[in-house]
């Protein structure tokens, strides 16, 4: 959330100018190989790729960030090779297809992506006079308020299951490669935020 105030008060949009390849279709996996250096989850990608689309990042750009950021960064690798510490490779496996995914999405974005679907809601530091900290401060608490409630609603979620849900029935979806990718993307079709956009960046 500070990360994507401090880029919303204090990054000039003539920075990603400079950072980013002009076309879209060379900057889309430039801003995915980004997403190697912020250590969060979606809900923290979310408002860092809004505010890159406001600073005039190309939102095909903005989406391969978004998508990339949580499965590639530091924290995510380093946790992959402790849980398959006897299988290497599973990190660069990893790596290499959460970026590909991420590239494609952003390259479809750049041929049939459409500027309408996107509605970045208007944040109050962007007032004319604002200071650059008033700038900074509204941002953050705006961020804050709408991505913090994914993660309650997450945790919630997290904690029901293990309450309701008895062990054995999630040891044997877990001990079935196909089951179990049916009930997950079954329970990521149900959660609320794959369900209409998300505050930040409706394509997430």
């Amino acid at each position: 959330m500070l990360l994507s105030a401090a880029i919303s008060a204090f990054v000039p949009p003539s920075f990603f100018q400079r950072a980013l390849p002009r076309r879209p279709a060379l900057a889309v996996p430039v801003a995915g190989l980004s997403g190697a250096v912020l250590p969060g989850c979606e809900c923290a990608s979310v408002p860092v790729a809004g505010s890159l689309v406001r600073r005039g990042v190309a939102p095909a750009a903005a989406l391969a960030f978004l998508l990339s950021a949580p499965a590639i960064n530091p924290v995510v690798l380093v946790a992959t090779a402790v849980a398959f510490s006897d299988e290497p490779f599973m990190v660069a496996a990893r790596f290499a297809a959460s970026l590909l995914v991420a590239v494609v999405m952003g390259w479809l974005w750049t041929g049939y992506g459409r500027g309408e679907w996107l509605r970045l809601p208007r944040r109050s530091g962007g007032r004319p006079g604002a200071s650059r900290l008033e700038v900074f401060r509204d941002a953050a608490g705006h961020d804050l308020l709408h991505a913090g409630g994914f993660l309650v609603v997450g945790g919630l979620t997290a904690a029901t299951l293990n309450v309701a849900v008895p062990r054995a029935w999630l040891d044997s979806v877990a001990d079935s490669p196909v089951l179990s990718v049916v009930v997950l993307r079954s329970l990521r079709s149900s959660w609320p935020s794959a369900r209409r956009p998300t505050p930040s960046w409706p394509p997430a």
